[in-house]
């Protein structure tokens, strides 16, 4: 038997016997914690990833795009075809966006970002017809001056398809060339997303009503990929473009960098604050293998008798303290996944058991229920039937690290203490 194989064969056996007066108390403990901890952040980090993810595709698809290129020109058919020859673009259209405040019927108001689309952009940009949904209405945007409103814009003005809004803005190019204009336009559609701010803030009119507004010259092109995350490939291969060489570009990394680096500082922030919970499980496990090593400080000393390194006999304590660890991550990952995915039965479950309860003693007792029912997640809050789930390889992989890591060196830092045995003076007594 080689010196590994020998130190993993102590290590399990050290796992699977019974200590003193403890049993496996010690080690299930330990695992348990561990599976616990990695079990709670995969699937706090799924949802999460889910409402971010959620955040981030519905302002890619129907507000930012998710590459931006500044013309001062009309674009071509020319530009078109050579921006869809790019590897990866699956769309580009022209848009221009319009501050303006939009009054109602019952001269409401409202504050509003102005998009000027083509009259069938949700024919040809996919992405944006998935996100976007049109609630009552229509989006033809070919009639004249024709306007979808957000739905809780619409709710706001007090208005539906039918009824007729008037915009206020600021037309012409330059500060000194500025001028109000106040137009009437016809509201055809509302749409809903999952983002609430774009249904309470946008609304969607044709391109060739935006140059009462605008000149073409501040006109943008918006490109879609097949997977926004490419989007730094996708941006140096467009700016090798000769149509469109020189033209200003961003990402829309660059365009909410503010935005999406909150998102992101939140998530770091979250899995640092969870990760604490390794560190709890870290000083259960040190305790539980500094009780191991004083209780078999008799066996440690034999060992060392007949040969057995200092390092040798640590590194037993260390392959306990890593097999605690991948026991405890394996079972917390599948448990997290598990979890994860089943979310909303879950809650589904919890609603239903808890409004039972209720209803059941508020029979027995005759004393009236509550008027609404228990309800832990209000899809109405999110524009979502569901909680949405998103479970990302990397975040797996760091949280089962943290697990391993917190094991590895909770077995470390307690099984220093046995280089410093001798044997000759632990076995005199024995």
């Amino acid at each position: 038997m080689d010196k590994i194989s020998w130190v993993l064969y102590v290590a399990k056996r050290y796992i699977m016997t019974k200590r003193k007066e403890k049993g496996h108390a010690a080690s299930l403990l330990s695992i348990l914690g561990i599976a616990v901890g990695v079990m709670t952040l995969i699937a706090v980090i799924a949802v999460m990833n889910g409402f971010q993810q959620g955040f981030i595709t519905n302002i890619n698809e129907i507000r930012s795009y998710h590459i931006r290129i500044e013309s001062g020109e009309a674009l071509t058919e020319k530009m078109k075809e050579e921006i869809l020859s790019v590897k990866g673009v699956n769309a580009v259209s022209q848009f221009a966006d319009v501050q303006t405040i939009i009054r109602g019927m019952f001269d409401d108001q409202r504050g509003a970002a102005l998009r000027a689309v083509n009259d069938h952009i949700l024919q040809t940009d996919h992405g944006m017809a998935e996100k976007l949904i049109i609630t009552r209405g229509t989006f033809d945007l070919s009639g004249e001056r024709a306007i979808v409103l957000g739905s809780e814009l619409a709710r706001t003005l007090g208005v539906r398809p039918g009824d007729r809004v008037n915009l206020l803005s600021l037309a012409g190019k330059g500060y000194e060339k500025l001028s109000p204009v106040n137009l009437e336009f016809n509201v055809i559609g509302i749409f809903q997303t999952g983002y609430n701010e774009i249904n309470s803030t946008m609304a969607f009119i044709s391109l060739k009503d935006a140059s009462l507004f605008v000149p073409e010259s501040d006109f943008v092109f918006g490109v879609k990929l097949d997977n926004h995350y490419r989007d730094r490939e996708a941006l140096a291969k467009l700016k090798k473009l000769s149509s469109i060489e020189g033209m200003y570009m961003e990402s829309w990394r660059e365009y909410n960098y503010s935005f999406f680096s909150a998102l992101m500082m939140e998530k770091v922030m979250m899995m640092l604050l969870i990760s604490l919970i390794f560190i709890v499980v870290a000083v259960n496990i040190f305790h539980s293998m500094k009780r191991s090593v004083v209780e078999r400080i008799t066996e440690i000393a034999l060992m060392k008798a007949v040969g057995a390194t200092p390092v040798s006999v640590q590194s037993i304590f260390i392959f306990e303290g890593l097999i605690i660890g991948i026991i405890g991550s394996s079972l917390g990952a599948a448990l997290g996944y598990l979890i994860s995915f089943n979310i909303n039965n879950i809650f589904g479950f919890v609603e239903y058991t808890i409004n039972s309860i209720a209803s059941f003693f508020s029979r027995i007792s005759g004393v009236p229920g509550p008027l609404n029912e228990v309800n832990i997640y209000s899809g109405s809050s999110y524009f979502l039937q569901e909680i949405p789930v998103e479970i990302m390889t990397g975040d797996v992989l760091y949280i089962t690290g943290m697990a391993l890591f917190s094991a590895l060196a909770a077995a470390w830092y307690a099984s220093r203490g046995v280089s410093t045995i001798k044997p000759a003076e632990i076995l005199r007594y024995e």
